[in-house]
This record gives structure tokens, C-alpha cells and sequence, in this order.
């Protein structure tokens, strides 16, 4: 079994931006596996545990470490480090160019110093394909990748289906919430088939016609690994007393009909920019729009991202903290909140307001 390392870092532009992303072989228990955040000075900044799988490609699962999904990150530092351990073995003690490396005092690399991986400035990150031995400056990151429709993806509107990426500024979709919601902006961002090769985890989720039950969605259905579905049923009722829960799409692999396109091929991808965050029908399924939070707003280009912040200067103002249309489990709760369907044989959606037609 190949060691576990960092595939990659972002670590400038606030803590909010910052995560360590983390690849091991699929299927690996991860209980012992922990990512230590260290000062500049040697100390211990943070202790972390990987909880947020966020995909698994090429045999490898990758799990992220940000602060939406992590309890104990706080960031950090570019004169900082981070290890990479378990019980027995440091398998990577890291730091950045941006400063001199650093001798750990405590903690699981106590009394190493650290090897220097480069340098990246605050809208990029260092990414490893070549198991860690060395990195290369990434723009914009991709930690696990971002929510974003594959262009054709069929919208649910007043007037019938409309494919994403044919959307205009002021065109009204559906909210499967009830009512509708106005469209600000469509971002597109075009990935290369050499880019899904290099990057796998930009590769889409395919959700196949009725996989999430009751005819849901009515065609195969494409989105990044982190787009999130709605969840409704009574599973989710009694889990956590709401009637919808949204869960990435990376969750529902485990389900039948629930699958990654393999083939690399040329993508568009689009993000739909709503006046607030909705849920829309996506060839009848309840999806989301973009969310305007920190770690997705770095994530897109230096372009789409001034296009987000015309529309929302809030969201790069300190404190900010993202809009939720419904509720959003844990890593684990979503792990649960899937497994229990599978249990007891239910389908994750038991109602859908409106229907794509056209």
C-alpha cells in the first residue's frame, strides 16, 4: 500500500480559504491518519482528523481539511508546516517557501525540520501529481472541486427546460422551495480532457434517471463531486427534524444508477448564480445553486470571481459567513444519512414540487 500524502495546500488569503487536501489508497481506515498544523516557531497550531471525503479517483480517496468541514482547523501560515502521520510513521513534514523551514518541538514530528515545497500566492495552491514528491502552482485551487452543472444540464424554469449555459442575467427559474428566483450570472469554465487526466477529481458525478427514486431525476444528471442534491424523506425528517437535507453528490456513489464519468473528455462546467442561494430542478431533481461562501468563491477564476463579488461584495469581507437555502449535515451525518437509505431500501427523494418539462 503506497503511503498517504499531501496531494495539495492553499494557504494564503485568510483561514477561510486555506485547506490541506490529503490522498490515500480507496478504502483505507483513516482513523489513525493525522494532520498536524504547525507554527513557524515549532509548535502545534492545530491537530486534524480526516473526516470530508471529498472523491475517490485512480484508486485514490481524497479527503479535505478546510474549516466548513473540519472542527479543529483554523488555517495556516505560510511561515507555519503541516505533517502527515499515524501512529507510528511521519510520512510528510512540509512547509513553503514563503519562509525558512521549520524544526518541530512537539507533536507527531517533534524535533524534524521540515522540507520546503515551494511557494504560491493567495488565489493558488500547491499540488502534487506525482505522490508528493514534488508540487507545482495550481490556479485556481481545487479542493475537491467546486458545486457547478456540466453545460446541458436542463433547468427547470416558467416557460419549460432550459440547458444552464443558456440561461441569461434576469431569466427566472424555478425554486423547488416554491416560487422562482432570478438569475444574476452563468460562470463557465471549460475544462480540457488533459485537465481531467491531471486533475480527477474535476471528473463529474452522474446521477442516472430514477436513481434518487420516484422517476428523480428524469434523465441522467451531471454535476462536480461537490454539488449538492436535496435529500427528502422521511429518513431526513427524523434525523435532524427538517424535510430536506443537501448532501454531495460524491455521497450517493455507494447508491445504484450513481456513478463517475471515467472517460476523460472535454467539459464545460457552469455555475448558476442566483440572486440568493435555491434550490432548482435539474432535470427534476432538487439541486443547488451556487454558494456564496469563501473556500467557492476562491475557488473559481480571477474573472468569474470579480463577476460573483460585483454581485455580492459581502463575501469577501471579514467574518462572512455563507447563506444557507436548507440544511447542510456533516461529513459524517452524511455518511449516515446515506447509509440509512440503504438499509432500509428508500429512496432519497419522496417528493418533488415541479417537474422539468419541455
Amino acid at each position: 500500500m503506497a503511503d498517504p500524502y499531501v496531494s495539495e495546500v492553499k494557504y494564503l488569503g485568510g483561514a477561510s480559504l486555506d485547506f490541506i487536501e490529503i490522498a490515500v489508497d480507496a478504502g483505507t481506515d483513516v482513523s489513525s491518519i493525522v494532520v498536524t498544523v504547525y507554527n513557524a516557531n515549532g509548535s502545534v497550531r492545530t491537530t486534524n482528523t480526516l473526516e470530508f471525503l471529498a472523491s475517490t479517483e485512480f484508486g485514490k480517496d481524497i479527503y479535505v481539511i478546510n474549516t466548513v468541514e473540519s472542527s479543529t482547523f483554523n488555517g495556516l501560515n505560510k511561515r507555519g508546516a503541516v505533517s502527515l502521520s499515524d501512529d507510528t510513521t511521519v510520512y510528510q513534514f512540509i512547509s513553503f517557501d514563503d519562509g525558512a523551514p521549520v524544526t518541530a518541538n512537539s507533536g507527531p514530528a517533534d524535533t524534524m525540520t521540515s522540507d520546503q515545497i515551494g511557494q504560491a500566492g493567495g488565489g493558488e495552491s500547491l499540488l502534487s501529481t506525482d505522490g508528493g514528491a514534488s508540487y507545482v502552482v495550481q490556479s485556481p485551487p481545487t479542493p475537491g472541486t467546486i458545486p457547478c452543472f456540466v453545460a446541458g444540464t436542463r433547468i427547470a424554469t416558467p416557460d419549460g427546460a432550459v440547458s444552464v449555459e443558456l440561461l441569461k442575467p434576469g431569466a427566472l427559474v424555478c425554486d423547488a422551495q416554491g416560487g422562482v428566483l432570478r438569475v444574476l450570472q452563468v460562470l463557465h469554465r471549460r475544462v480540457s480532457a488533459a485537465d481531467v487526466i491531471t486533475h480527477p477529481t474535476m471528473r463529474p458525478v452522474r446521477i442516472s434517471a430514477g436513481a434518487l427514486g420516484h422517476g428523480t431525476p428524469e434523465r441522467d444528471l451531471l454535476v462536480s463531486r461537490q454539488h449538492r442534491v436535496a435529500v427528502r424523506s422521511p429518513v431526513v425528517e427524523r434525523m435532524f427534524g427538517c424535510s430536506e437535507s443537501l448532501v454531495a453528490a460524491a455521497r450517493l456513489l455507494e447508491l445504484d444508477g450513481v456513478d463517475l464519468i471515467r472517460e476523460p473528455k472535454r467539459l464545460t462546467y457552469c455555475h448558476l448564480l442566483l440572486e440568493r442561494h435555491g434550490l432548482v430542478l435539474a432535470e427534476g431533481a432538487p439541486c443547488e445553486s451556487f454558494l456564496i461562501a469563501p473556500v467557492s468563491v476562491d475557488a473559481v477564476s480571477d474573472q468569474a470571481r470579480d463577476r460573483i463579488v460585483s454581485f455580492f461584495p459581502q463575501a469577501m469581507m471579514p467574518g462572512f459567513r455563507a447563506q444557507t437555502c436548507a440544511h447542510i449535515p456533516g461529513n459524517r451525518q452524511q455518511k449516515r444519512l446515506i447509509w440509512r437509505h440503504l438499509k432500509n431500501d428508500k429512496p432519497l427523494i419522496s417528493n418533488v414540487s415541479a417537474k422539468v418539462t419541455g
